[in-house]
């Protein structure tokens, strides 16, 4: 009865746990976190419109005049079009320019698949177009200034590591729950020496996991590496597990233990994967 109830509680935690990763993010046929480009433009003229710049690929074309006769929106599209300055060229999301018209504020979002590095153009409300200095963005979700007069642009990084603190605190936190959960679903006692082996190889793998996800720049590319290192955690957990934890008769049973490793670490490994979507592609935080 009592396994029962801790069966039922583990399968309540991952349920709520995937609500919140599919119901809070939005579904797409590509469902998952994107990078993202999100500009401020500052100290600048009046202006019309703005957009970003991607690397051209192979040889470079020849410099663009920078100065737009035709202001109208299809007319700035078309010299956006062929424009190319200095080896950089207008991005481009599949077909489409990502062309943003001043409205109320002064900032800017770009997503799905940004350049890196990039560069800010900004056609003033006289035709003059300017554009900032290089910038390889260092964060998954960027968020720059450009100052136009001054002719910088920077990458906001104040409040990254409070943000990126929170997040591995709260993922260790869910792993270590989610795994004393199943700890006591394959009956193993709380005894002082199975609690230091739990406690001691978590803090080594999950910690250090935790924290390398958080710095990582995320994307596709990441998912196959948090996969792969899942699953030598795994393997290490289950090995070390099977040669460590005691039955309450003080027994070791080295296929139990291994596989309460196995189970353990798909549960976490589930469970911090949601919450990537949600931090990344729907808070934005990292």
């Amino acid at each position: 009865m009592k396994r029962n109830k801790l069966t039922g509680m583990l399968l309540i935690l991952l349920a709520a746990v995937f609500i919140a990763g599919t119901g809070i993010t939005p579904v797409k046929a590509d469902h998952g976190p994107k990078p993202s480009i999100e500009v401020t433009v500052k100290n600048a003229p009046a202006y019309k419109y703005v957009t970003i710049l991607e690397k051209e690929k192979g040889s470079a074309s020849n410099n663009s005049v920078l100065k737009v006769e035709n202001l109208e929106k299809e007319a700035v599209r078309e010299y956006l079009k062929n424009f190319s300055y200095d080896g950089y060229k207008t991005y481009v999301l599949i077909s489409d320019i990502e062309l943003r018209e001043h409205g109320q504020g002064d900032t800017y979002s770009f997503g799905y698949f940004v350049p890196n590095p990039f560069k800010v153009l900004v056609i003033a409300d006289d035709g003059t177009v300017y554009i900032s200095p290089e910038l390889a963005q260092k964060e998954y979700n960027c968020e720059t200034e450009y100052d136009v007069k001054a002719g910088t642009l920077t990458e906001n990084l104040a409040g990254k590591t409070v943000k990126r603190i929170v997040y591995i605190l709260c993922c260790f936190v869910l792993t270590i729950g989610l795994e004393l959960l199943i700890f006591m679903l394959f009956r193993y006692p709380f005894t002082k020496p199975n609690l230091i082996c739990f406690f001691a190889i978590n803090i080594i793998t999950q910690l250090g996991l935790n924290i390398f996800l958080a710095y990582s720049n995320g994307g596709y590319g990441m998912l196959g590496i948090y996969t792969a290192v899942e699953i030598v955690i795994a393997v290490v957990e289950g090995i070390f597990f099977a040669n460590t934890l005691k039955d309450s008769l003080g027994y070791k049973s080295k296929a139990k233990g291994f596989m309460f490793g196995i189970v353990a670490n798909l549960f976490s490994y589930a469970a911090g994967f949601l919450i990537s979507l949600v931090v990344r592609g729907t808070w934005g935080w990292l």
